[in-house]
């Protein structure tokens, strides 16, 4: 089962560079009764991660940006890197950091 609900996810070229950007929104559902709140939270980001990096390539570049209204610190974000070097512990270190 999926921890999120995709918002909004566009694709779009740009010819000047000859990339391909793709731009997804996403919202974590509530924790269900009786589930332990982080864990349910870990897992349902370690899903967006994937779905992110569903269908790259190793070499692609990946950014992420992280924003809520319950971010006491504003928005967090994770430079452009190679999809091969995207991983739950930099992304989980970006929320947490801005979510206190």
């Amino acid at each position: 089962m999926e921890k999120f609900i995709i918002i909004k996810d566009t694709i779009k070229k740009v010819r000047k560079y000859n990339l391909t950007g793709r731009n997804m929104e996403f919202k974590l559902k509530p924790v269900p009764k009786g589930a332990e709140p982080v864990s349910w939270i870990r897992e349902g980001v370690n899903q967006v991660i994937s779905k992110a990096t569903d269908n790259l390539d190793p070499t692609d570049y990946v950014g992420f940006t992280f924003c809520s209204k319950e971010f006491s610190r504003g928005e967090g974000w994770i430079r452009f890197r190679p999809a091969s070097q995207i991983n739950y512990e930099d992304v989980w270190n970006v929320i947490s950091n801005i979510y206190l």
